[in-house]
């Protein structure tokens, strides 16, 4: 079994576990969520739901892809982007690799720059299935051992 594997098959564990308040987003939910953004901004026609969304999330367009964001302040033009459980493991490998096999408190410091919905347990999780941290680790531990 894969890292990636691995990975998934303990964090949907945990997703499953969670109720629908979850911060993470599966593919269904974060489209639903953009078409709900558009329909939004065609018709202007706001309720309570709507209002809460808008608070919430924003859109950006990329190319031709949409993606959703947390809503830009004046005193914060910072792009924090949400992103599908389904890319979750890749966003967390590329900036593990980026910072070198940092550990927890680097990446969760980076993941909070650019993501809104990874959570300190994903990144705990990720951390757990990278092999190369594993086995300097044991490396680690056996020396000290001695």
């Amino acid at each position: 079994m894969t890292s990636r594997e691995k990975f998934y098959e303990c964090f949907y564990k945990i997703v499953n576990e969670k109720n629908n308040n979850s911060v993470y987003l599966s593919t269904v939910k974060y489209n639903k969520i953009v078409s709900e953004i558009k329909n939004v901004r065609s018709s202007g026609i706001k309720s309570n739901k709507t209002y809460r969304i808008l608070k919430r999330y924003d859109l950006i367009t990329i190319g031709e892809e949409d993606k959703l964001i947390l809503p830009l302040l004046e005193s914060n033009t910072n792009i924090v982007y949400y992103i599908t459980n389904e890319n979750i493991y890749d966003v967390l490998h590329d900036i593990h690799l980026s910072i070198g096999h940092g550990g927890k408190h680097r990446m969760n410091a980076e993941v909070k720059k650019k993501y809104k919905n990874i959570t300190q347990e994903a990144v705990s999780i990720y951390l757990k299935f990278c092999e190369s941290c594993q086995s300097k680790l044991c490396i680690i531990c056996t020396i000290l051992s001695v």
